[in-house]
């Protein structure tokens, strides 16, 4: 019993407290815990201050377009790409091959999510390693690829930091492989775009693992996050990034005939946002490419609301599929929007796809959910309110029974449509 009446050494508690705080802290490109407080630094990015974008040609390394291009963001799990470029650069010295079995650590294996859940002392070939990062942004396999490169996740950090500038990333500082939230990490969308292009020029072979959308492991498939890869005709890459200091970022590789571009967007308010924004800044791109007109500049749009419904056990959380999005929707006719009174007593369900600041938007967001639902009743009408407390307005479709909706919803996410199903008054 003595021993339960001795004081803790001072060290103890603060290592303990700082494990807690640390493991708390971080963020990545599918979960956000509570992000941690940075200190004081020249290259903070704030939050007002995160959007940048910038679209650069892939062939010559012309700067097409650029808002923000030059100032300093956190790459978040951008940050991966140069731990790849590394890894490739390792493969084409034939350092390793993709059959070499890398070791995780148990530093490695503590990492927080996203992860592939390694253990420490499991292996996992080189291949596997690439699409863990790839399409899963794996932040257990990302140190397990720098210690077993370097050593020490101290040294990677130090090598990567020094491709960097050896690449041209003259405003990039990387302190580990993973991109989980450092106040010292920073880079800009130019530099950003500088790496995108890097990876694509010197690595022709390895390059194609961007195009990875899933793999499997121990049983489980995983599937990645870059949704802009099956939007947009041509893309091809290259990584999605997220920490709550950075929002959602994306570096999207993509060619059509001739014209190949690296594009960037940092900042996003939410993942759809971004793709949006990014699937917008493309389109228009390649518009004015293969017209021969010069590229306009694109003015970021207004942001649409996050995600309104929070996690129950824990409202700090927030993910990569945030249900509530923003989806563009061509306008359509007005007999479609119209409301039917005919409300069926038992018909007390609806889908709800968005949440927005403005009434139009929120009946051009529910005109494709009416759609669905009129091929499966006749009797559904969209419904735009607003909640007792706030100012958004909710954009569904009622007069559903429950499996109507659920019907409805999975229709929709069929569509790549995000939704919910939800009781309705």
């Amino acid at each position: 019993m003595q021993g339960f009446t001795k004081t803790i050494p001072w060290k103890a508690i603060f290592c303990l407290f700082s494990a807690l705080l640390l493991s708390a802290s971080f963020t990545d490109d599918a979960w956000a815990y509570k992000q941690v407080k940075h200190g004081k630094s020249t290259h903070k990015a704030t939050y007002k201050s995160r959007h940048a974008s910038l679209v650069m040609d892939a062939n010559t390394g012309a700067i097409l377009s650029k808002e923000n291009a030059y100032e300093a963001r956190y790459p978040a799990s951008l940050t991966k790409m140069m731990t790849l470029y590394l890894l490739f650069d390792a493969l084409q010295q034939q350092k390793i091959t993709l059959r070499t079995m890398f070791t995780a650590s148990k530093k490695a294996a503590s990492q927080p999510q996203t992860n592939i859940a390694l253990e420490a002392g499991e292996k996992i070939p080189v291949e596997l390693a690439i699409k863990s990062l790839v399409v899963h942004s794996a932040n257990d396999v990302a140190l397990m690829i720098g210690e077993n490169l370097a050593g020490s996740e101290a040294n990677f950090a130090a090598q990567m930091t020094a491709k960097a500038k050896a690449l041209g990333m003259k405003n990039t500082v990387f302190r580990n492989p993973s991109g989980l939230p450092n106040p010292a990490q920073h880079t800009t969308a130019y530099d950003m775009a500088v790496l995108g292009k890097a990876l694509r020029d010197n690595f022709p072979n390895y390059f194609p693992y961007f195009k990875t959308t899933s793999f499997v492991y121990n049983g489980r498939t995983f599937r990645g996050h870059n949704r802009v890869l099956g939007r947009f005709e041509g893309a091809d890459g290259i990584k999605t990034g997220f920490i709550r200091a950075s929002g959602f970022n994306l570096v999207t590789s993509a060619k059509r005939g001739n014209h190949s571009v690296i594009a960037v967007v940092m900042g996003g308010s939410t993942w759809k946002e971004r793709d949006d924004e990014m699937v917008r800044i493309l389109t228009g791109t390649f518009a004015a490419l293969e017209s021969g007109r010069p590229v306009p500049s694109f003015a970021r749009k207004t942001a649409p609301i996050e995600n309104e419904r929070k996690t129950a056990k824990n409202p700090s959380i927030s993910t990569e599929r945030p249900t509530i999005i923003h989806q563009e929707i061509p306008q359509i006719k007005n007999k479609t929007i119209a409301q039917n009174k005919n409300i069926a007593k038992d018909k007390n369900w609806g889908v709800q796809v968005g949440a927005y600041r403005n009434q139009k938007e929120a009946m051009r967001a529910a005109s494709r959910a009416i759609q669905i639902a009129n091929k499966e009743t006749k009797d559904a009408y969209i419904s735009v309110s607003k909640p007792t407390s706030g100012k958004i307005l909710r954009a569904r479709v009622g007069n559903l029974s429950k499996q109507e909706a659920k019907n409805i919803c999975r229709k929709l996410n069929a569509l790549k449509q995000s939704c919910i199903t939800v009781a309705m008054n």
